[in-house]
């Protein structure tokens, strides 16, 4: 038989295919892609076929096939919904980190506390310098900048949280030594306001020079040490 048999083969068995296609699809509109799909599986291999005297059970069958795979597909395919059709509530503004209401002011207060020796280091290393400009212009060693860097950073931390734990007592009217143990214990905790960003730590006020008084307080802090040790300098 040649592909005009095909045609009348096609014809002739076309409103059962159908039918069968609405029945385990459910709507027109997959019934109607499942006889497509079976006409074209059944056209490739028409030639092997086109003698046979049970044309409609075959193609029966092939559409039945063509069914059973495309439920195995579904069922292996995620489950999707366009977005644009969930109800989805809108996030709630999360407040913003507390160290994003850090002023140059409470930084400039905070420095003033953590040592002569320590905030020189850090406000030159603030403004540019290398640890070996630093360790020359104080006439220390290198790794003592790196060293004492560290411990102007930690000390700068400990201040700033001191200053909005208490900033956060005020505005709850707790005093200061309530304020203090509830402090201590969200960073504890790990409820505090988290660690302070690196632009926040290495933050100055103004883009002065460091004064020469604090240069020169920073360098008379060796040879007082040493003497109290008795080391010989």
């Amino acid at each position: 038989m040649t592909e005009q048999g095909f045609v009348e083969v096609v014809v002739e068995h076309e409103r059962l295919l159908n039918a069968l296609a609405r029945r385990l699809c459910g709507n027109d509109a997959d019934a109607a892609d499942l006889v497509h799909d079976t006409y074209e599986r059944a056209l490739r291999a028409w030639q092997r076929h086109a003698g046979s005297r049970h044309l409609r059970n075959w193609l029966v069958a092939i559409l039945h096939n063509l069914f059973v795979d495309r439920c195995r597909k579904a069922r292996r395919r995620p489950l999707t919904e366009a977005i644009d059709l969930l109800d989805l509530a809108a996030p709630e503004p999360s407040a913003p980190p507390a160290w994003s209401n850090v002023s140059d002011e409470q930084v400039s207060a905070a420095l003033a506390t953590i040592g002569a020796e320590f905030r020189v280091v850090y406000e030159l290393h603030t403004h540019g310098r290398s640890y070996a400009e630093i360790a020359a212009e104080l006439n220390i060693p290198r790794p003592t900048v790196g060293t004492r860097l560290v411990r102007a950073r930690k000390k700068l931390k400990d201040a700033l949280l001191r200053e909005l734990d208490a900033e956060r007592d005020r505005g709850a009217g707790r005093g200061p030594q309530d304020g203090r143990r509830a402090g201590e214990k969200n960073r504890r905790d790990g409820c505090g306001p988290g660690p302070i960003p690196d632009h926040t730590q290495d933050r100055v006020t103004t883009a002065r020079p460091v004064p020469p008084e604090t240069i020169t307080a920073a360098r008379q802090v060796r040879p007082r040490l040493r003497r109290a040790s008795g080391s010989r300098p």
